[in-house]
């Protein structure tokens, strides 16, 4: 606010009123105030002084009649050493100490509203610096992230535009590498091409010279070259003559040492045959005359020797092979229709053997299928066809034995075909008789037991050599070659696996039919080898003989030894000191001297001890 002293109007009509002093109040800035305030602060200090006169103006409306008054009265008491005041002066004195109390009231006043104003300029003023500052700070922060996107963007940039002028300056790098690298390859193309024409050129005249001098060596070459043809050839050609004289020289002793060594191993052979079979004979009669006492005994107990069993078996075979097989085979022309059914049937048996497994559901089906192909319910075949079938049944069953069973080392792989085998000859009539003459003519003499001599079941001597061979269960590879020994001893071994397993079957009902296939024939089989019905020395010294032991104890040892206990026990000493020793009188352990002998006894004591240990 500004405060302002106004001085008396000098009109007329004002100087009749009372004087005074008015003080003006305006609103304004607080810088207004402040010179309102000091304004009225130099008006105090100047109107407090003494000796303030009035105006000339005032001087001049004084009445004389006022001022004379005045003066009289105050003239008793007024002091000779100071005037007396006029009344003009005290009204002045009056007014401006009015003046100055108003003043001074008026600085000292608080107005409620001005305060409220005041402070709402303060808080707006302080509420406006903070929001100044919050702006201020917001800004720089914006600014500076604007400033930092713009560096990373020119940085960015900057980084794209060093990967461009690297690439461009690599691009350009490969550029003039390639071209370098082409410049290099023309100058060595021009390089080659000029040394290709020089060489082509030198060439040229070098062909040239060499044709010419190849010319003349051509002839002069071809003269010598038919000279010494001509000589070769008369060399060759009494050479050649010399050569056929002494190749034939050569061949015809070679093929008469052949003729003399053969003959002589054939001599040998022979006699070696010849004496063993004398010997088998010999040991044959002697047996046969020690037996026939005991022939009617026999007889009514229903027991046979080796020799009977095996002509039994020899003559129904030779039956078999003379009566059904060329019947079923229509080798007379006169059996087409039995010959069809006959081979319809027998391909069928074959593949049911190969799927024999050792599980008892699947040996149970295979069986019910082998004896509805043989013996179809409701539609019999024919008796011709039902024993081929039979036949063709048993050489099945055999042929599985040697190829399966007889290089497995496996035990149980005899199992299968053992127990199809054993169902088959509970169900099919007169298999028995068929299955026994077929393995005797598969084994010869081993399953009986049984050493084939000198003649035939009918008391014909062999043909030849072969035929006994054949007889005895040998086969051959080829025409000219017989199958080694190894080879005979592994088929012998799986049928004859086979058997014993069939053997050491416990029957669920009955026995089988035939005394061949019942348990009891182990014991008798032993005996025969052994002793002097069957095998004996003849057959012992044999590998083969040691090979089927072997075989035959780890089948049925364990059973044999339960059924005859301490009689088997004294079998398998004897056995085990023949492998060990050899027999008494004997020549030898059994199975001879060969490495594979040794190796079959091995193999025999190692199942003697398993049985014995048990």
């Amino acid at each position: 606010m500004r405060y302002s002293l106004r001085t008396p109007s000098p009109s007329p009509e004002r100087s009749q009123r009372k004087h005074g002093f008015r003080v003006a109040l305006d609103e304004s800035s607080d810088e207004e105030d402040f010179t309102a305030i000091s304004s009225g602060s130099e008006i105090e200090s100047g109107l407090s002084a003494s000796d303030v006169e009035a105006s000339p103006a005032a001087k001049r409306r004084r009445s004389p009649r006022k001022r004379s008054g005045i003066v009289a009265a105050r003239s008793p008491v007024a002091s000779p050493s100071k005037p007396t005041p006029t009344a003009e002066e005290l009204w002045k004195q009056r007014e401006l100490e009015e003046a100055l109390a108003a003043i001074r009231l008026r600085t000292q006043h608080q107005d409620p509203y001005e305060e409220w104003e005041k402070n709402v300029r303060k808080e707006s003023f302080k509420a406006a610096r903070q929001t100044y500052a919050t702006k201020q700070n917001e800004l720089e922060e914006r600014r500076t992230r604007i400033a930092a996107k713009d560096l990373e963007a020119r940085r960015a940039a900057h980084d794209a535009q060093t990967r461009e002028v690297q690439q461009i300056l690599a691009a350009a790098r490969t550029h003039q590498d390639r071209r370098r690298e082409q410049l290099a390859a023309n100058l060595r193309a021009r390089e080659q091409d000029l040394w290709k024409r020089v060489d082509e050129a030198i060439a040229l005249d070098t062909k040239k010279v060499e044709t010419k001098l190849a010319a003349e060596r051509q002839v002069r070459e071809e003269e010598e070259r038919k000279q010494k043809q001509e000589e070769t050839r008369r060399r060759l050609e009494a050479e050649k003559k010399m050569a056929e004289e002494q190749k034939k020289r050569d061949e015809a002793e070679k093929k008469k040492k052949e003729e003399a060594e053969k003959k002589r191993l054939e001599d040998e052979e022979v006699k070696k045959e010849k004496e063993e079979a004398e010997r088998v004979e010999a040991e044959k009669k002697a047996k046969l005359a020690k037996l026939s006492a005991e022939k009617d005994v026999r007889q009514q107990l229903g027991q046979t020797i080796a020799h009977d069993d095996w002509v039994s078996a020899r003559r129904f075979l030779q039956r078999l092979k003379t009566e059904v097989m060329p019947v079923v085979k229509n080798k007379n022309g006169d059996s087409a229709q039995l010959k069809s059914i006959w081979g319809n049937h027998r391909r069928q048996i074959n593949p049911k053997i190969g799927q024999l497994t050792n599980d008892a559901e699947q040996i149970t089906k295979v069986t019910l299928q082998l004896v509805q192909i043989v013996k179809p319910l409701g539609n019999a075949h024919h008796e011709i066809v039902y024993y081929g079938l039979l036949s063709s049944l048993a050489k099945a069953i055999l042929v599985q034995a040697e190829t399966e069973v007889g290089t497995a080392s496996d035990q149980a792989t005899a199992m299968p075909i053992a127990q199809v085998t054993f169902n088959l000859l509970e169900q099919l009539d007169g298999f028995h008789e068929v299955l026994w003459a077929r393995i005797v003519g598969r084994t010869g003499g081993w399953v009986v037991p049984l050493m084939v001599g000198q003649t035939d079941w009918d008391g014909r001597k062999w043909n030849n050599l072969d035929e006994r061979k054949k007889a005895m269960g040998m086969r051959k590879r080829n025409e000219d070659d017989w199958e080694t020994s190894d080879e005979y001893n592994a088929r012998m071994t799986g049928i004859m696996r086979v058997y014993f397993t069939i053997l050491a079957i416990r029957p669920p009902r009955q026995p089988l039919p035939g005394p061949m296939w019942q348990t009891p024939m182990i014991w008798k089989w032993l005996a025969r080898l052994l002793g002097s019905d069957g095998g004996g020395q003849a057959m012992l010294r044999r590998s083969v003989a040691v090979d089927i032991l072997a075989s035959g104890i780890q089948v049925f040892g364990m059973e044999a030894k339960a059924i005859w206990g301490h009689q088997f026990v004294k079998i398998l000493a004897l056995i085990y000191e023949g492998a060990t020793t050899g027999f008494e009188g004997g020549e030898g352990p059994m199975g001879g001297n060969t490495p594979e002998a040794g190796a079959a006894r091995s193999r025999l004591r190692f199942e003697i001890e398993q049985v014995m240990s048990s």
